[in-house]
């Protein structure tokens, strides 16, 4: 590990796969701030529910000045899987994605000690010159288990099997857009967690981040 720097550590991966959790727990071990970029998309979304914008130029517009002032006020509501799908196709708009480029990289940029930031192109393109950059992924069956217990959690009545369809959309959404595609950033270091706890994938990460 890079001393007397800030630290950039890129984790990226599908839906459910565990990188947010394993991320948050990286970025508390090691002091760092943390960047959850799907959140941006999601509230991004979330506006968009609100002012029942149906246009992509509309959507292009709401993103050029996103307001994140009020994110914290409704977490639950950007969990649902509604939001999610909004939220996979706004990205998949490349002038979204350009203009949410500069709110990720000024996360960095304030941080007084360097980010962990987890996404879907952290390490491909927000930021590619990242000092560590691993891919968090799993089964598909296993993140469907936990997409669905987190949605029941919330009190969300869903259908497992709906569950299972909705990541498969959004996997083939995710990985086939034009646009900053879900794929391992050259040089990642790809970590399955279809088995594995969140704290062990953490412990990895962290023990190669060190060494």
């Amino acid at each position: 590990m890079k001393k007397n720097k800030k630290l950039l550590i890129t984790i990226d991966g599908p839906s459910a796969s565990g990188k947010g959790t394993v991320a948050k727990l990286v970025a508390s071990k090691l002091g760092l701030g943390y960047l959850d970029s799907g959140l941006i998309y999601r509230e991004l979304a979330y506006q968009i529910t609100q002012k029942n914008f149906t246009l992509e130029t509309d959507w292009i517009e709401l993103s050029k000045n996103l307001d994140l002032g009020q994110i914290n006020n409704h977490i639950k509501e950007l969990k649902t899987e509604e939001i999610g799908s909004i939220a996979s196709k706004a990205a998949a708009v490349t002038e979204i994605r350009k203009n949410l480029l500069d709110i990720q990289r000024k996360f960095y940029e304030d941080s007084p000690s360097g980010i962990v930031a987890d996404g879907r192109d952290m390490g491909t393109v927000v930021f590619p010159d990242a000092d560590f950059k691993f891919f968090v992924t799993a089964g598909v069956g296993v993140r469907a288990d936990r997409r669905f217990k987190e949605l029941q959690l919330l009190n969300k009545n869903v259908i497992y099997d709906q569950v299972v369809q909705d990541l498969i959309n959004r996997d083939n959404r995710d990985s086939s857009r034009d646009c900053a595609p879900l794929k391992a950033a050259e040089g990642a270091i790809t970590i399955d967690t279809t088995t594995m706890p969140a704290e062990e994938a953490a412990t990895i990460i962290i023990d190669l981040i060190l060494s």
